[in-house]
């Protein structure tokens, strides 16, 4: 890219340079600038991310972590203390489980008391954001465009299905993982489709091979504020 955009600058000036009148002098352009590659920038925030959460560094983890994630954890934080399981049915299935989650890993004070960035970190810190998946990706092809860019990915050598997105915060990359937990809500509505399951049955499934049956029953009920 940056030898198209230098060789297109350099057919502009010849053109210009033939169109001027013969025995006038014009100045100069100043040349233009190329803008700065973002690519390594984009890369080392992922890498940033990837090698604090197989660490279980959390503080590191969160100085990489876009916005929109702190908002939906808030979210998760607060479903956690009150989410009735009418109210989590009637949401998303990737929420559902990561509410679970966190009722089932993390201290309830944390829950009640602890931000949205102290969630995550402490998530990170237990190694509950799945750190061992995610250790096996990496960035291919990264496209910029202003102050979001997304990255092609590739998983033990292979292209993947997906891309992930980034996000420029005062000036710093960071990585928005938004978008990998849409794919995961597709992945367990997907799952439910193929083993004839309902999602109720599904999250049960789940839940008691990450708990067994006694504290898959305790996670569904909400912790209390």
């Amino acid at each position: 890219m940056k030898r198209l955009i230098v060789a297109s600058l350099c057919l502009l000036a010849a053109a210009c340079g033939t169109s001027a009148p013969t025995g006038t002098s014009t100045p100069p352009s100043p040349p233009a600038s190329t803008p700065a590659d973002e690519s390594p920038a984009v890369t080392a925030a992922f890498e940033t991310y990837t090698k604090a959460a197989l660490a279980k560094d959390g503080a590191t983890a969160v100085s990489v972590v876009a916005t929109p994630v702190f908002a939906y954890f808030e979210d998760v934080r607060k479903l956690a203390l009150t989410g009735t399981e009418q109210e989590l049915a009637a949401g998303k299935l990737s929420t559902r489980v990561t509410v679970y989650t966190m009722r089932g890993g993390l201290d309830a004070a944390t829950l009640r008391t602890g931000s949205a960035q102290d969630v995550v970190k402490a998530s990170i810190d237990k190694g509950l954001v799945g750190e061992q998946g995610i250790g096996n990706l990496k960035l291919g092809k990264v496209t910029v465009s202003g102050d979001t860019a997304s990255a092609e990915v590739t998983s033990q050598g292979q292209k993947a299905p997906f891309g992930l997105k980034f996000v420029r915060e005062d000036g710093k990359w960071k990585f928005d993982m938004m978008p990998v937990l849409d794919m995961a809500d597709a992945a367990f509505t997907g799952l439910a489709k193929e083993k004839n399951l309902t999602p109720d049955q599904l999250v049960e499934q789940v839940l008691v091979s990450m708990y067994g049956p006694a504290k898959a029953a305790e996670v569904r009920k909400p912790l209390g504020a």
